[in-house]
């Protein structure tokens, strides 16, 4: 059997490390349910946050509101971005 050169031994290398750094690149810093409970309580602290705001102003009715829609607003700014970087990256989901 004979040695391969580092001719030979070169392409495959190079092809190995391209194919690690494409999937640490791929791969998220935080995984998926960690992201969608940090989402979640952030929307959830925000809602509370702007119901707290509101309330002594609007009364409840308005309070309600405001914090639906700034809970919603956290959850909308998020499903755009993952669209976005979804349609840049050219995958789906």
């Amino acid at each position: 059997m004979a040695r391969k050169t580092r001719r030979q031994r070169r392409p495959r290398e190079a092809q190995q490390e391209q194919e690690t750094q494409t999937q640490q690149t791929e791969a998220g810093w935080i995984g998926r349910r960690t992201g969608l409970w940090i989402i979640s309580a952030l929307s959830l602290a925000l809602g509370l946050f702007m119901g707290a705001q509101v309330m002594p102003v609007g009364g409840l009715q308005a309070a309600v509101l405001w914090s639906l829609g700034a809970a919603l607003s956290i959850w909308l700014a998020f499903f755009f971005t993952l669209t976005i970087t979804a349609w840049i990256r050219g995958r789906k989901g």
